[in-house]
């Protein structure tokens, strides 16, 4: 199974070089898609080299609009795999346990796999104790549906193109990370979510671009607007 590689990146320079010339060394990676926005460092002039420097592997964009799933939907127009795997750009899951990932899912892959940093090991200093609050009570709420708990705001996912397809609009239409969007359109295509631990490592540059509070609270609203229309299509 060969794999597009998405690597939305913001003010992530100097964590670039080390994600493509791995991903470069791997067979089934087919390709890398460097999908930049809004950046405030050199990321953009670093993605144009790494093209440089791999031009039948990596390609480098950048996105029309912001937030990180707006990058992953301008990559995924451009992708040309049947398997997606969303590849954050702060290093902060071990690259290994990320090809275990891959790995995992040649296996089934149908399902929506992500990476699950809440049964894995966590460095120190790799997330602040009300983020992995925020990050259980979310698994938590979601796993309601799903009858499976799993770490739904790990940004290491692996999916079928056409997943987003079967999304309602009222979620993905306002989902800033694309996590709940993956998760809601599984859900209603009848894949399942899957998962593996993964060693969550504390960033070595750069800041995270999350904010804890307005975040978390939009992310409740788009979890209430997929209610919303389970209940309406229920009727």
């Amino acid at each position: 199974m060969q794999f597009s590689i998405i690597v939305p990146a913001r003010n992530e320079e100097l964590n670039l070089p080390a994600i493509v010339e791995f991903l470069n060394q791997q067979s089934n990676v087919h390709e890398v898609i460097i999908c930049e926005g809004n950046s405030q460092d050199d990321t953009w002039r670093v993605a144009k080299d790494l093209e440089s420097k791999y031009p039948s592997k990596v390609h480098a964009l950048q996105q029309d609009g912001k937030n990180k799933f707006n990058a992953v939907l301008c990559a995924l127009r451009v992708s040309s795999s049947d398997h997606v795997v969303i590849w954050d750009a702060d290093g902060t899951v071990a690259f290994v346990d990320q090809m275990r990932l891959l790995d995992s899912a040649t296996e089934d892959p149908s399902a929506l796999w992500t990476g699950d940093r809440l049964r894995g090991k966590r460095e120190k200093g790799a997330m602040r104790f009300l983020n992995l609050l925020g990050n259980h009570f979310f698994a938590v709420l979601w796993g309601l549906i799903l009858r499976n708990k799993v770490d739904t705001l790990c940004g290491t996912k692996i999916f079928k193109r056409n997943l987003l397809d079967f999304c309602p609009s009222e979620v993905k239409d306002r989902d800033p990370f694309g996590d709940f969007s993956l998760i809601a359109g599984a859900y209603l295509a009848g894949s399942r979510v899957r998962s593996i631990p993964v060693h969550y490592l504390a960033r070595s540059y750069g800041e995270t671009n999350i904010r804890r509070w307005s975040n978390g609270f939009h992310l409740l609203q788009l979890f209430l607007a997929f209610l919303r229309h389970l209940v309406r299509n229920r009727n």
